[in-house]
């Protein structure tokens, strides 16, 4: 916590270092591939076995990642749908244009 120039009192997170840590963790999986279920080696499930990454911030984290994908996915359909607009504009404007002979 700290004074801001204005007197109020201000509380800074360090929301990155939060996010940072299951990360962190995943690296240090047996496989590059880890679904963090059921492999082998798997250090996220290590991490919660023995308490190291609480489940509340593991399922938090899962939750995270499943909206991004989630936001990932509508924003790359709503680019389509906008590529391909673009595109009937100008294929309506060159059909309008006299063909040079």
């Amino acid at each position: 916590m700290r004074w801001d120039r204005s007197g109020f009192l201000t509380l800074r997170l360090s929301i990155g270092a939060r996010r940072r840590v299951p990360e962190e963790i995943a690296r240090r999986c047996r496989f590059s591939d880890c679904n963090h279920d059921r492999e082998p080696g798997c250090a996220i499930r290590e991490a919660l076995e023995d308490g190291a990454l609480p489940v509340e911030r593991w399922q938090s984290y899962v939750k995270l990642q499943r909206e991004l994908h989630a936001l990932e996915l509508r924003r790359n359909h709503l680019l389509r749908q906008e590529r391909v607009r673009e595109y009937k504009i100008r294929e309506r404007q060159n059909r309008r244009k006299p063909k040079k002979r």
